[in-house]
């Protein structure tokens, strides 16, 4: 995959300086221009890629490196609480839960 990702910033990178080289900036676009461009890039690899790893970032566990103080659950209201309820069965009737620390120790 890296190799994957490595080429389609590249391309990225070349599709931006076409784009620079046309014009002065981006924000100096006209509205119509700056989505059709946006809507041209938003099916690269590189875009794709991109946003995948910002939405894994946003969502996974603040123990891994995303997600900081845990806005990513914030913002969809999920609570990182133990829900299940006992008893399962006998085996599992004095389980106390499985609990994931927040920071590495």
């Amino acid at each position: 995959m890296g190799g994957a990702v490595c080429a389609a910033m590249l391309l990225a990178t070349a599709n931006v300086r076409i784009v620079m080289s046309r014009f002065m900036s981006f924000a100096s676009l006209s509205s119509d221009q700056q989505i059709a461009y946006l809507k041209g890039i938003d099916k690269t690899p590189f875009f794709n890629t991109t946003r995948l790893l910002t939405l894994l970032g946003m969502f996974s566990l603040p123990s891994y490196g995303g997600n900081r103080d845990s806005v990513g659950w914030k913002l969809i209201g999920f609570e990182d609480a133990h829900v299940f309820q006992p008893p399962f069965g006998y085996y599992d009737r004095d389980y106390p839960g499985f609990v994931i620390p927040l920071k590495p120790q």
